[in-house]
């Protein structure tokens, strides 16, 4: 157990250390994530978020999810409003330190049980880069949830250390992420309410592209990319934005 707190500029320099000498390991490592960082005062600082002033909030660093939305659900269990959201998703540190203290859970292994690291911007959120800040593994899931809880299964399906190609295409284009109504008409689109899974073929990634499936809802050439030119989304319901959808995803919704 250990309090939340946020990595200050020494904290990161190792843990930025850390990810290096893993990448750069030939064959692989199983070295030790430097879980002491979380709360030496050396590396890390306090965070003040809304519910836990008086006391910081105390988390089990490793606590097991069923998938990434139950990962979110625990995150948001206390960092809960805009405020503490924005302090936490729009500060490198603090993504930082939450990629560090959950990260037997976002970084898997292989069969030898060597890490099977990523890119950077997985673990060390790059704020300058919005396309980049959504693959961070732990604020790109606190950001989506915050603002769209259920709404937003799409993107946190699968398992914690997965970043998911829903979310690749969707964060990408962040006005449209932040849309409600274009989010729930995406749901509503892709969402399989029976196998509690993304429609098989939804996110299909070869050309030409199957009539009514993601990157004919967004990319080039797309509904929304030729749509929003015309059309307000923002000042339209979701029953709305279906009415004008094109016959090619009529499929999709039934």
């Amino acid at each position: 157990m250990v309090d939340v707190r946020k990595l200050n500029e020494k904290g990161l320099e190792e843990f930025e250390s850390f990810l290096s000498r893993v990448r750069g390991k030939r064959g692989g490592s199983n070295e030790k994530p430097p879980f002491y960082l979380l709360e030496d005062p050396q590396f890390s600082d306090e965070i003040k978020l809304s519910n836990h002033i008086k006391s910081p909030k105390r988390i089990d660093i490793l606590q097991q999810f069923e998938d990434r939305m139950d990962f979110a659900d625990h995150l948001c269990s206390f960092i809960k409003t805009e405020d503490d959201v924005a302090k936490v998703v729009n500060d490198r540190f603090a993504g930082a330190w939450l990629a560090l203290a959950y990260f037997e859970q976002i970084c898997s292994k292989d069969e030898d049980g060597k890490w099977k690291l990523r890119e950077k911007a997985r673990y060390v959120p790059n704020i300058n880069d919005r396309r980049k800040f959504y693959r961070h593994l732990v604020c790109s899931i606190i950001a989506v949830f915050s603002l769209h809880r259920k709404r937003g299964r799409l993107v946190l399906n699968g398992p914690t250390n997965e970043h998911p190609d829903f979310l690749e295409q969707l964060a990408s284009r962040s006005e449209l992420m932040v849309n409600k109504s274009l989010m729930e008409v995406i749901d509503k689109l892709y969402w399989d309410s029976k196998s509690e899974a993304p429609k098989v073929g939804a996110a299909a990634n070869v050309r030409p592209f199957p009539d009514g499936s993601l990157r004919r809802f967004v990319g080039p050439g797309s509904f929304y990319e030729t749509y929003q030119t015309t059309f307000d989304f923002w000042s339209m319901t979701p029953e709305e934005i279906l009415a004008i959808l094109p016959r090619e995803f009529e499929d999709w919704l039934n």
